[in-house]
């Protein structure tokens, strides 16, 4: 049944993505993103025995319009063993069709996990943090749009810093 769930909803997704296709499908028009993937994060930039992976779901709203760009605000949650965090800021995107884009973004942080305690020198870490963001990706003729990000995560009471790296399939709203 849970197949069949996850089935429906790609297929009311392409559905969805098809009925929004513009005459000019890089016009910059949408709104509102929907972002969500696959997290990478660690003492290693990515794929090692010492990471920890996770998921990551992001909404995107387009305040200002400029040109190919936009200025925006995200909403951004990130989850994996013994991780959390829930954070949201500002976010800077250039270009349209392949796009460059920075976020800044502050909030809350919990960590438990061993791996990831080693690089802020304590035992458990709950509260705020900075996280900074500079990704690069590729929209698609329909509303997807593909993005590659690498992060850093600076907690406000501790010396440390996280890097972490995101793959990302996102919505466009329009």
């Amino acid at each position: 049944m849970r197949r069949f769930i996850i089935l429906l909803a790609l297929f009311a997704i392409a559905y969805q993505a098809n009925a929004q296709q513009a005459k000019d499908p890089y016009d910059n028009s949408e709104k509102f993103s929907v972002i969500g993937g696959f997290t990478s994060t660690g003492s290693e930039f990515a794929f090692w025995s010492d990471n920890v992976y996770g998921g990551n779901v992001q909404l995107l709203f387009d305040v200002f319009k400029l040109g190919e760009g936009a200025i925006g605000i995200k909403a951004s949650g990130a989850w994996s063993d013994g991780f959390s965090g829930y954070y949201g800021g500002l976010n800077l995107r250039i270009g349209s069709r392949f796009f460059g884009d920075l976020d800044l973004l502050f909030g809350y942080s919990s960590v438990k996990n061993e791996k990831l305690l080693e690089s802020y020198q304590s035992d458990e870490f709950s509260g705020g943090a900075f996280v900074g963001t500079l990704g690069i990706g590729y929209r698609f003729k329909n509303p997807l749009f593909l993005r590659l990000a690498f992060a850093g995560h600076f907690p406000f009471n501790d010396n440390g810093l996280n890097t972490g790296l995101m793959l990302q399939l996102g919505f466009r709203i329009r």
